[in-house]
C-alpha cells in the first residue's frame, strides 16, 4: 500500500475539502518554501529537496527557483529536465515530463494559419483561403524553408 493517500484522477480539487489531503499539500508547501530560499548556485542542496519531494527525477534536473507545487510525489521529470523561474505545478492529477515528445509542430502550425487569417482579413472567399493554407504546407514550400 502506498504511503501516500490517493488522490483520485479526475478530482481535480478535491483536495480543498480533506484534512488527509491538506496536510500533505502543507509538507510540499514547506519543502517548496526551503527550496525557494536556497541559494540559485547551492545545487547539493536543491537536489536533495527536490529528492525528497518529487515522485521520480531523472539526471541531471534542474528547476530554478521559485517553484511551487501541490503534492510533489505525482510529478515524474525526465533526463535534462530545466525549468526557468515560477516553475508552478498543481499535481493534484498525475503529472508527468519524462518524455521528449512535444507539440510544438502543431503550435507552429496553428500560429502559421493564424498569421495567414490575420493578413488575410476582409477576404471573403473562404476556398482561396483553405488554398493559401495548403500552399504554406505544401512540401514544396518546406524544402525551401528548410534550406533557408
Amino acid at each position: 500500500m502506498s504511503k501516500h493517500p490517493v488522490i483520485p484522477i479526475n478530482c481535480y480539487f478535491q483536495g480543498c475539502y480533506n484534512p488527509e489531503y491538506e496536510k500533505e499539500i502543507a509538507k510540499c508547501k514547506d519543502k517548496c518554501y526551503k527550496y525557494n530560499q536556497l541559494s540559485p548556485n547551492d545545487r547539493t542542496a536543491q537536489k536533495d529537496i527536490l529528492d525528497s519531494m518529487i515522485g521520480s527525477m531523472g539526471k541531471e534536473v534542474i528547476i530554478t527557483p521559485p517553484f511551487w507545487c501541490d503534492y510533489g510525489y505525482n510529478i515524474t521529470l525526465g533526463d535534462y529536465f530545466y525549468s526557468n523561474h515560477n516553475l508552478i505545478i498543481t499535481d493534484g492529477i498525475l503529472n508527468s515530463f519524462a518524455y521528449p515528445y512535444t507539440n510544438g509542430f502543431t503550435e507552429g502550425c496553428n500560429n502559421k494559419i493564424k498569421v495567414l487569417k490575420r493578413t488575410a482579413y476582409g477576404y471573403r472567399n473562404f476556398k482561396r483561403f483553405k488554398n493559401r493554407i495548403l500552399h504554406i504546407f505544401s512540401d514544396k514550400n518546406t524544402e525551401k524553408s528548410e534550406a533557408v
